[in-house]
């Protein structure tokens, strides 16, 4: 980890209307198979960029179901990214196994659908559709895209008397495309606005438990799970409120970044 004492938030800033040139457009799709206590079910979750281009639309997956027929599954509003661009959020859950019900798992087939101001925008995949394969995790349309992260003050524990430390702790999670062997995947952190910036590395992650499914990367759609974690000088300062980062990505002679389409991440420190 390498600490930076410069300001670094105009690097930062990027035209998301180069990213996304289209009023819709898939950022990540999931298929994931959980199974506990004699049930297993399938789970789909979706996040989706929108041109904001009226107050009132509608977003959904319009998906092909087993049966062959197809359906809309809404999407909702999850934030604005910027005054003319929304990120919408849509999930539901397949109930595959049960004492009551049995059905197989679905490789889904579906593509995006925006309707406002009396016209339907499509994200098709270029004519192709978008597939998920059954259960094998997460999709993604950009080169790098966070997934989650957390940040923690340091705290004493006392249990039965015995007072333990806990340090304060930042950590980043992160999906990204397998464009290449040799990589580098860098955190670009700060804790106070960034006056001083810190770099830290991710490092690939083979497997991970999410709700009561086991995820492996690479995955069929050729993403990889990244992970970074720090418990340094930086993170034991109990006054910090907050945590802003952004993620690079370099590989074959490119760098791409996921900063939050330009605003960075932030994430409170609790």
């Amino acid at each position: 980890m390498k600490k930076l004492v410069v300001s670094i938030a105009l690097l930062f800033i990027s035209s998301t209307s180069a990213l996304f040139a289209a009023p819709v457009d898939l950022i990540k799709g999931s298929s994931i198979l959980h199974s506990r206590y004699g049930y297993n079910w399938q789970s789909f979750n979706f996040d989706i960029r929108v041109d904001n281009l009226a107050y009132d639309k509608k977003v959904s997956i319009h998906y092909r179901d087993s049966d062959g027929i197809w359906y809309d599954r809404p999407a909702v509003f999850a934030g604005s990214i910027d005054n003319s661009q929304e990120l919408w959020q849509a999930g539901w859950e397949r109930v595959t196994s049960s004492p009551y019900e049995k059905k197989e798992p679905l490789e889904l087939e579906y593509v995006i659908k925006y309707e406002v101001d009396g016209t339907t925008y499509w994200d098709n995949n270029d004519g192709q559709n978008y597939r998920l394969f059954v259960g094998e995790g997460e999709q993604i349309t950009t080169p790098v895209y966070a997934d989650f992260s957390v940040a923690s003050k340091p705290s004493v524990y006392n249990y039965n008397g015995q007072e333990t430390k806990v340090p304060g702790s930042f950590r980043v999670s992160l999906f990204l495309q397998n464009l290449g062997y040799a990589k580098e995947v860098k955190i670009h952190y700060s804790y106070d606005n960034w006056a001083t910036t810190y770099v830290g590395d991710a490092v690939f992650q083979a497997q991970r438990y999410l709700g009561y499914a086991s995820i492996h990367y690479p995955n069929d759609y050729g993403t990889e799970y990244w992970a970074f974690t720090t418990r340094g000088d930086e993170a034991q300062d109990s006054s910090a409120t907050q945590v802003d980062y952004a993620i690079s990505y370099t590989v074959n002679g490119e760098t791409y970044w996921d900063n939050n389409f330009g605003n960075n991440y932030q994430v409170p420190v609790q």
